[in-house]
């Protein structure tokens, strides 16, 4: 059985606590955790949180996605870089409290074009990323890279670099299928990192831009996606933006389940 996740506060715009309780009523098996501003920073989140969280973990799974506002894992800048890094490994600590099955990661942005500097971002995120897969992985939480490459700055806007990092380290995937319908498209995605999707993150949009729409009201070609949902214990996330964000949600599951009922049986 796939499991559904409702996303946290970046989409509901609602305090940790209220999440749970709307997570629990709305029948969902998980909550992605977004650990960043406004409810959930690294450095504010309290132990006190975090215990309530697990208290419910019998009830819920998590999985946390981490801070993505002014860090960047590829920074040429050491201070940047470190900073980034240490708000990752920040989240690793709170696996003494909760259970996280899947730690989820940004590959950064491409700080400048100039020669010198672009041949020193690919090894130093290849270092950053294998050095915290190991933190990750002692603590029973798999590392997830999840594909972005909306821009031309973003480290993964080439599918082959995306792949030669995910290949090289091992890594699972966090298949976002909004970012792959406006980048790489839908069809391509899924071939070439299908096998390797942990996670989904399900939204729709017209291919222009990350809109964030519940599933079924965009663009994408859903049937891409059949053999990912009749295979595998994927968590599927439903990250989406909308006026009514709850009831989007629920309409974003209803469809997908519309979509796909016998793959769920």
């Amino acid at each position: 059985m796939i499991q559904f996740a409702a996303m946290s506060n970046f989409c509901f715009r609602k305090d940790y606590r209220q999440v749970l309780e709307w997570t629990l009523e709305n029948g969902f098996d998980g909550i992605e955790i977004w650990a960043d501003a406004p409810y959930f920073s690294v450095d504010a989140v309290s132990i006190k949180h975090l215990r309530e969280y697990g208290r419910a973990g019998e009830r819920m799974q998590y999985t946390v996605h981490s801070p993505i506002f002014d860090v960047n894992l590829c920074s040429v800048n050491t201070g940047i870089r470190n900073e980034s890094i240490r708000q990752v490994r920040k989240i690793i600590e709170w696996s003494e409290y909760i259970t996280i099955r899947h730690l989820i990661v940004h590959p950064g942005k491409i700080p400048s074009i100039i020669p010198d500097v672009l041949k020193e971002v690919e090894p130093r995120l290849r270092d950053t990323l294998g050095g915290l897969k190991e933190e990750c992985s002692r603590c029973g939480i798999e590392l997830l890279l999840e594909n972005i490459g909306i821009n031309t700055l973003d480290l993964d806007s080439d599918i082959d670099a995306f792949g030669s990092l995910v290949d090289d380290l091992s890594l699972g995937v966090c298949l976002d299928t909004g970012h792959a319908n406006i980048r790489w498209g839908t069809e391509t995605a899924v071939r070439r990192f299908g096998r390797m999707a942990k996670q989904i993150h399900a939204s729709d949009n017209s291919g222009a831009g990350d809109e964030h729409r519940p599933v079924g009201e965009g663009s994408i070609r859903w049937e891409s996606y059949r053999e990912l949902m009749k295979s595998g214990d994927r968590v599927i996330v439903h990250e989406i933006q909308d006026p009514d964000p709850e009831n989007a949600t629920l309409r974003s599951r209803a469809n997908l389940e519309r979509m796909f009922g016998d793959c769920f049986t």
